[in-house]
């Protein structure tokens, strides 16, 4: 939201809000209440929107559902008329988090799951990712670790590659310890420890004591679960210390605190629950959320079983029914919200069809080239970014070729412009036929030059896919009579680099190595490939398959490699 739109007094009303809404928020809610007012008076979609926005950021925190629901159903279609995606992907990401704390599992990830969507299409990394580790954490917690670890692994690649966050060990830790406990629910202990061992290294050293908190019940989980007896005592005791000194929000580590009373059951550390599960029931009550304090019931239902303890264990029971009723009418009002909100979406969309068909078309034409119908070097940019980031994540190869057509200026000053574009049509058409194999994305570089990236395949996959689209170009004899090749037909060269990426290599190094592969194939023959994967090396044993033969070329050198049809294995990364 650009707040230089407004006059100065807007603008300080503005800013107020933003910097104060943690520590003043019933000045803020004034605050807000005098902005949509004015909003209202000057007819003004986005002042409107962002009140009823901020209003239920306030609410959110002091865990006022009822007010928090009113408005961030209104900040809806105020924020969507003015295009404010990214203020409606956060308001999702709220709802699923408020669903899950309140039970409802289902309805959370139709929100995340909204939130993503709004994110991938708007291109919002910097909110995407905090909304995979929330639907990660939510399928951790029912169970279900391997998509637990999908959307977990999104949001830990996104932290790797933003370390001078200033939140990044917060984000890191809640990362790692969000993949461990994934890693518990499939039962496998090693890769857990793996991640506890870089809390242990990159976090724990410098985070808060209430920043430790989730990462010792975590400790407490795993080591338990591996019989490490000594290491389990430790962190039972940090947390221990943590919860008898310091305050810290309930709504914000109720999974961690549940998880270290469950241990202490679980071991019959009865004496050390006893003392520290009255302070978090009683941090509980405090927030009027029915499901957290149902949750933590069934642990005391549980502990007075165990101990035999019959009639505070009929009480608790009698106590639970009650909490579960009460939860029910919250979900009812909850579910009613939701539909309310989904029926304001619905005719939002129906008033404001056209704007999003011409946002469409503008969007399409920014990143198209207007005579092959591919994507421009504006989309290779961005489409590069997001495959590196895909390789480095998997730990796969990824190999971006750039290509030319042969002789294309001969080919231009003798049989017209004209000619020529419907012959960079023909190329395009036929880069284009790759795409019925998943994983490749095809691109005009400019001129007469190509880029097609090739996502997950070995280094031989990407040559034999190479070797298809040379062959189908070759195929469909397409004149040209002034090639100075032999063949007298249109041919391209092909430059390509194949490696596993690193982090720290971009798009731009694979392109510049592709480059000087294509520079090196054309110096020993046209219509041929060269395939390298190794950075800066002169001398690479490159695969190579060669071509034609120039005419009347007296710089003609040797082929770096025999002409090959079967590729040796591929290289291990």
């Amino acid at each position: 939201m650009d707040i230089s739109l407004y006059r100065s007094e807007i603008q300080n009303l503005i800013a107020d809000i933003r910097d104060r809404k943690l520590t003043s928020p019933e000045e803020v809610i004034h605050h807000c209440n005098r902005l949509e007012v004015y909003g209202r008076e000057q007819n003004d979609s986005g002042l409107i929107g962002f009140a009823a926005f901020s209003r239920a950021e306030v609410y959110f925190g002091l865990n006022d559902m009822s007010n928090f629901y009113n408005d961030i159903i209104a900040c809806m279609a105020p924020m969507e008329e003015v295009q404010e995606w990214g203020y409606l992907a956060v308001a999702n990401n709220m709802l699923g988090i408020m669903s899950y704390t309140r039970g409802d599992s289902p309805i959370a990830v139709d929100y995340y799951t909204k939130a993503i969507r709004i994110c991938k299409q708007y291109h919002l990394p910097d909110i995407e990712w905090k909304v995979h580790m929330n639907l990660g954490n939510l399928y951790s917690n029912v169970q279900a670790g391997r998509e637990a670890i999908q959307h977990l692994r999104e949001g830990l690649s996104y932290i790797n590659l933003h370390t001078d966050s200033p939140t990044y060990v917060l984000d890191l830790a809640a990362a790692c310890v969000g993949m461990g406990k994934a890693y518990i629910v499939l039962g496998d202990y090693e890769s857990a420890m793996q991640y506890y061992n870089r809390l242990e290294r990159e976090c724990l050293p410098y985070l808060m004591e209430v920043g430790k908190l989730p990462v010792y019940a975590f400790g407490a989980m795993l080591f338990n679960r591996r019989g490490q007896e000594e290491e389990c005592q430790r962190c039972i005791q940090e947390m221990m210390h943590i919860i008898r000194h310091q305050e810290f929000p309930i709504m914000e580590f109720i999974d961690e605190v549940y998880d270290f009373l469950q241990v202490l059951l679980e071991k019959k550390e009865y004496q050390r629950y006893r003392e520290v599960a009255p302070m978090i029931m009683e941090l509980a009550s405090k927030t009027e959320v029915r499901n957290m304090q149902r949750r933590l019931l069934t642990l005391e239902i549980e502990y007075c079983r165990e101990i035999g303890d019959m009639e505070n264990y009929k009480e608790k029971s009698a106590q639970f029914y009650e909490l579960s009723r009460l939860q029910e009418q919250e979900n009812n009002l909850m579910i009613s919200s939701m539909i309310t909100m989904r029926l304001n979406f619905y005719d939002l969309v129906d008033e404001h069809l056209e704007t999003l068909h011409q946002s469409a078309q503008f969007q399409k034409k920014s990143e198209t080239d207007p005579l092959t119908g591919m994507y421009n070097r504006l989309k290779i940019n961005e489409f590069g970014e997001e495959a590196f980031r895909r390789a480095i994540a998997n730990k796969v190869g990824i190999g971006v070729e750039i290509l030319d057509i042969d002789f294309f200026k001969e080919y231009n000053d003798n049989y017209g412009h004209q000619a020529g574009d419907t012959c960079i049509q023909f190329i395009a058409d036929s880069i284009l036929s790759l795409r019925k194999h998943a994983g490749v994305f095809c691109a005009r570089y400019g001129g007469d030059e190509f880029v097609v990236i090739y996502e997950g395949r070995s280094a031989q996959e990407v040559f034999a896919l190479a070797k298809e689209l040379k062959a189908t170009i070759v195929g469909a004899k397409y004149e040209h009579k002034y090639s100075r090749s032999k063949s007298g037909i249109v041919t391209i060269s092909q430059g390509i680099f194949w490696h596993v990426p690193q982090e720290g290599q971009t798009m731009w190094n694979y392109l510049h190595e592709a480059d000087n592969l294509l520079y090196k194939v054309k110096r020993t023959s046209r219509n041929s490939i060269m395939l390298g994967q190794d950075f800066d090396v002169e001398e690479t044993e490159a695969i190579h398959e060669a071509g034609d033969s120039i005419e009347n070329d007296t710089k003609q050198m040797t082929a770096v490699a025999n002409p090959v049809d079967e590729l040796p294995s591929p290289i291990e990364p």
